[in-house]
């Protein structure tokens, strides 16, 4: 299943907790969140790579930047962050 209708199917309840302070990870079979109040995108950038590795992807889904990667297959959505161009070329 592709990134996005993963993230479509996600309960409501998970999408209404979702918040500009915490960074989502979304593994196939659970959801966890962190800490990312104080962030800006470098340290977001620096929390993607240590949960992602260096090859992930982005796109948008409901308003939020989105980062996946297909190994492991982990989805982290990023509330603070309505474009992908606010993390790109840091």
């Amino acid at each position: 299943m592709d990134p996005l209708t993963r993230l479509d199917h996600l309960s409501p309840k998970i999408r209404i907790a979702l918040s500009s302070d915490f960074i989502f990870l979304v593994f196939p079979d659970k959801v966890q969140h962190f800490p990312a109040r104080n962030f800006g995108p470098k340290e977001t950038k620096q929390a993607l790579h240590e949960r992602l590795g260096q090859n992930y992807k982005l796109t948008t889904w409901q308003g939020c930047v989105v980062a996946y990667s297909a190994v492991p297959e982990i989805i982290a959505i990023l509330p603070r962050f309505n474009k992908i161009a606010e993390l790109q070329d840091l």
